[in-house]
């Protein structure tokens, strides 16, 4: 769903702008409470809290798998948990995090609300 959702906002900023000349219009209004209300209120604290506790267990689960068990397991925490390989499940995951918040940054700030970064 973070794909779709990523290139619906790359479609709104590329063919169908809700803003032009970092004039805010109603729809960015709009577009602005979703982003807080959802995105940061919601999503954004639901993907730190996987990233905590990715950044905590995955280098146990990689260790393990690096040094001995089963062929299968190995093969299946390369493919979903490994922070290695660019393929896995994993850092797929991190990647279509990565473009989301790219994607919400452009839409913002072609709107001119983009938050400050301190």
């Amino acid at each position: 769903h973070l794909t779709s959702a990523t290139a619906m906002l790359k479609h709104r900023i590329d063919e169908q702008p809700i803003c032009y000349k970092k004039q805010a219009s109603r729809q960015a209004t709009v577009m602005n409470q979703f982003f807080m209300n959802i995105y940061i209120g919601k999503v954004q604290p639901y993907i730190a809290m996987v990233s905590q506790a990715a950044d905590q267990l995955l280098p146990l689960i990689n260790r393990l798998a690096e040094g001995g068990g089963t062929a299968n397991f190995r093969q299946y925490v390369n493919s979903t948990l490994s922070m290695n390989s660019k393929d896995s499940l994993y850092n797929r995951y991190v990647y279509a995090v990565k473009q989301h918040t790219q994607a919400w940054q452009a839409l913002l700030d072609q709107c001119g609300m983009r938050p400050a970064v301190n």
